[in-house]
């Protein structure tokens, strides 16, 4: 679930699971609110979602 409010492609969304950052790019690109994204893992094992 991601911990952020707001714009789906403002600051980086983050994730306690791989699958969960991956489920809502793919979601939120259907929805067209971003044209792309890519996860990433951050220091404190979570994922980070940077949307474009």
């Amino acid at each position: 679930m991601a911990l952020g409010a707001g714009s789906a492609s403002a600051a980086p969304r983050l994730f306690s699971s791989a699958v969960a950052c991956q489920a809502a790019g793919n979601t939120w690109a259907q929805q067209g609110k971003i044209t792309g994204f890519r996860c990433a893992e951050t220091k404190d094992n979570s994922w980070a979602l940077y949307a474009w």
